[in-house]
């Protein structure tokens, strides 16, 4: 059964997976004075990002949904 905290967990490993090769990026651009020709690897990064801050906020509305009325 999908439960509140098994979406977030999943929303933030997938997010956490996004923001490691970002970092990596970031160091890469940091010492390269500006100049980095890294396109795929921040597009795939930052997908990931997107996509696990989605299934975070799908999870708290899938949450919001479940609950049920006291007027029934």
């Amino acid at each position: 059964k999908f439960t509140l905290e098994k979406g977030i967990y999943l929303g933030v490993a997938i997010t956490l997976a996004g923001f490691i090769p970002m970092l990596y990026l970031l160091i890469k651009f940091i010492a390269l004075s500006g100049h980095l020709y890294e396109l795929r690897l921040a597009i795939l990064a930052l997908t990931f990002i997107v996509v696990g801050v989605q299934i975070i906020f799908s999870s708290f509305l899938l949450s919001i949904m479940d609950i049920k009325s006291g007027n029934q």
